[in-house]
């Protein structure tokens, strides 16, 4: 598969990973440059997962012209993936591709909650038995100072500060204890009430998406147990779904060349 690589395509930011060049990020504005680093890897196929159609008609125009071949993770997609490797997912038809990534990236005995920070915070929890039991979702680090500032008329845009303290009488960095503790303080208290459903009480804790390094130093402060930190993990979904369906379709093709020859 080292010809082969993953697109998770977001609001903000377009995902990549290839196997030869890493992990990058690009920008949904500047399609142009990610089809010339898509060349530039000599790659042959795209596999592709997304939440935004115009940026995927988009981009897919751009592969075709490009000579890539493109792999979209749809909703059959999904349906059939879910079916042949027993997740019980009730809500796939409008699950986005992107959740559906974060829930099937790695399989564990102990289930997963998965908190996916980016354009919005997303929750979510799929047990031990590979149930999907639902999921919360929040406005993401960067939409808190906005909401403020076009609901707040005393509250103006704010600047970037250094650090968040818990309380500040500074009104930006009172904004940012208000982003990035409050987020960690709704999270750890998500992760501990998910933890007392039957079938998820050891459930792993993954953290993922755009904004992860930034709320990662709040949110170890307050879970009791560690938090592990995987900004691939979405990507590592849609590479697993991809994976699964070809040798699946090899499996298939082989057996039917097997019963040719008897």
């Amino acid at each position: 598969m080292n010809d082969i690589v993953f697109l998770d395509i977001g609001n903000t930011s377009v995902d990549v990973l290839s196997p030869l060049r890493g992990h990058r990020k690009f920008s949904p504005r500047r399609l142009s440059s990610l089809a010339r680093f898509l060349s530039s890897c000599r790659s042959r196929r795209a596999v592709l997962s997304s939440v935004v159609p115009s940026t995927t008609k988009r981009l897919l125009t751009l592969l075709s012209a490009s000579g890539i071949e493109a792999w979209v993770l749809d909703s059959g997609r999904m349906r059939d993936f879910a079916s042949r490797e027993g997740y019980r997912i009730d809500n796939i038809d409008v699950l986005g591709a992107d959740l559906f990534c974060d829930l099937v990236a790695e399989e564990s005995e102990k289930g997963w909650i998965v908190l996916d920070c980016g354009t919005a915070t997303k929750i979510l929890a799929l047990d031990g038995r590979k149930a999907f039991l639902g999921g919360a979702l929040l406005p993401g680090l960067s939409s808190f100072s906005l909401g403020l500032t076009k609901k707040a008329a005393l509250i103006p845009l704010a600047r970037e500060v250094e650090q968040a303290p818990l309380i500040s009488l500074d009104t930006d960095e009172a904004i940012a204890a208000g982003t990035f503790h409050g987020t960690a303080f709704v999270l750890e208290g998500y992760v501990s009430a998910l933890r007392k459903r039957p079938g998820m009480e050891r459930a792993g804790l993954v953290l993922t998406g755009g904004e992860a390094q930034k709320i990662l130093p709040f949110l170890s402060d307050r879970c009791r147990r560690k938090v592990r930190l995987d900004l691939e993990w979405t990507l590592k979904g849609l590479r697993r779904c991809y994976q699964e369906e070809t040798d699946f379709s090899a499996g298939r093709s082989s057996q039917k060349g097997t019963n040719q020859i008897e």
